[in-house]
Formats: C-alpha cells, sequence, structure tokens
C-alpha cells in the first residue's frame, strides 16, 4: 500500500493519507500490516513522538501489525 508524506508538515504521515492509502487497497487485498520506516529515507526526517502515537492508534483502530524500520 503506498501513501505519501506530508512535505509542507516535515515529512511527517498524516493519518487521513494512512485512512485514503487504506480504503485504496482494501478495494484489490486485505491489508494486514503498515510500514513505518524513521528515520526516513532518503531525508533523515524523524516523526515526531505526536506522530507516531497517531499511527500506533491508527494501527490499533483498522487491525494492522506495525513492521517498524528504525
Amino acid at each position: 500500500i503506498s501513501y505519501y508524506l506530508d512535505e509542507n508538515a516535515n515529512w511527517a504521515l498524516d493519518v487521513k493519507e494512512l485512512e485514503r492509502a487504506l480504503s485504496e487497497a482494501k478495494t484489490r487485498c486485505t491489508p494486514r500490516a503498515l510500514v513505518v520506516i524513521n528515520p526516513g529515507n532518503p531525508t533523515g526526517q524523524v516523526l515526531s513522538r505526536d506522530n507516531i502515537e497517531s499511527i500506533i492508534k491508527f494501527a490499533h483502530k483498522n487491525h494492522l501489525l506495525i513492521l517498524a524500520d528504525e
């Protein structure tokens, strides 16, 4: 599942974008996991604590396993 980072928010991962990507993916597969790479490549941007917490809540709500590459 592809999702886009928000360049205007220092490359943060917006939950609305995750919801869009998940909804789109459900039309062709059954998503089971979310991969989060932090710090991000190639920018090296580190997600804020609030952003990480919102990603965890999103994954929990949608029954997704988190694969974290840190």
